[in-house]
């Protein structure tokens, strides 16, 4: 999931909601365009570590 620096948030809770798994932000090094507009994407969510008890977070 690609996102500008004004979307990162939003794109940071929907990948949570849909993945049950906290993200990792990666800097974008080829031009893409932000998933929820058309400004270019400085970051891209990608898979992080599992969200198994929230008491360790």
């Amino acid at each position: 999931m690609y996102s500008c620096l004004e979307h990162i948030e939003e794109s940071m809770d929907r990948f949570l909601d849909e993945y049950g798994k906290l993200p990792i932000l990666v800097e974008v090094e080829i031009e893409h365009k932000c998933e929820h507009c058309d400004q270019v994407a400085v970051y891209k969510v990608i898979e992080g570590m599992m969200v198994e008890d929230e008491d360790e977070l």
